[in-house]
């Protein structure tokens, strides 16, 4: 039993090294695009931030799912070629944080460790004991993702729309929940409750002083609707709405677009 607990530990510290190299890499590999590009590569580069507000029920006015804002951590790295001045293409790498909060008043929903399926009544049961109640959940994943655009305005000044499509990859899960006022935390590293990949698509708009707007739907939620305890489905599949606001933290010289 120590054996097996000491591998699997072992097998997770090897995945969180690879990606810990793996963000290492693409920020080596950018920033030396950056300076290539001086001597006149048309690929270049550009890296920045992401602040989200996401929201899995459709109606604004919903008291169930509220909106969440998330600003810790959302990383983009992108690669960019330009056809010509108005039309561009970007491709690249990043780290997002999404997740959805519900307000509850119905303990019929499933939290690890704190809820049993009761055949009997057919609904989940808070193990602590009769009385208590779930007020608050809070489902979050981080993931790897993998975006491509295409960019259509005035690429010298960086005044453009852009719209395309994006692969997330979830490997980490956090679970919140408030049970009698009292906060319960679960976490847990690569795990088939999360759906495998999330397909989103957006379209935004880039103003020229760094900053973007940006509207995206994923026709995933984070959790594996498929994942069963005790033969029971456990999780639903919750889509994705997101408004989101991005800044470049860093970004190629100006004087780069003179090419055109």
């Amino acid at each position: 039993m120590y054996l097996k607990t000491l591998l699997l530990i072992n097998y997770s510290m090897k995945k969180i090294v690879l990606i810990l190299f793996f963000f290492i890499y693409i920020l080596g590999n950018n920033s030396f695009a950056q300076k290539k590009e001086t001597s006149g590569r048309k690929i270049y580069s550009s890296w920045g931030l992401e602040w989200i507000f996401s929201k899995t029920d459709f109606n604004i006015n919903s008291e169930k799912d509220i909106i969440r804002f998330s600003v810790w951590f959302n990383f983009q790295s992108y690669w960019h070629y330009d056809f010509n001045k108005n039309i561009g293409l970007s491709w690249g790498v990043g780290l997002k944080n999404l997740g959805y909060i519900q307000k509850l008043t119905d303990n019929n929903i499933y939290i690890e460790n704190y809820t049993h399926w009761n055949s009997t009544e057919k609904k989940y049961i808070i193990n602590k004991g009769k009385g208590l109640s779930l007020s608050k959940l809070k489902r979050i994943s981080y993931m790897i993702d993998f975006p491509l655009l295409l960019r259509i305005g005035n690429l010298k000044k960086s005044n453009y729309v852009f719209l395309g499509v994006s692969l997330a990859i979830p490997f980490y899960y956090k679970e919140k929940s408030w049970i009698d006022n009292e906060k319960k935390v679960y976490t847990t590293w690569f795990t088939d409750k999360l759906n495998m990949f999330l397909p989103i698509t957006f379209v935004a708009y880039q103003f020229s002083f760094g900053m973007s707007m940006k509207i995206s739907y994923s026709w995933k939620g984070i959790m594996n609707p498929l994942y069963k305890i005790e033969k029971q489905f456990v999780y639903e599949d919750k889509p994705f709405i997101m408004f989101s606001i991005g800044t470049y933290m860093f970004s190629v010289d100006k004087k780069l677009n003179k090419r055109f």
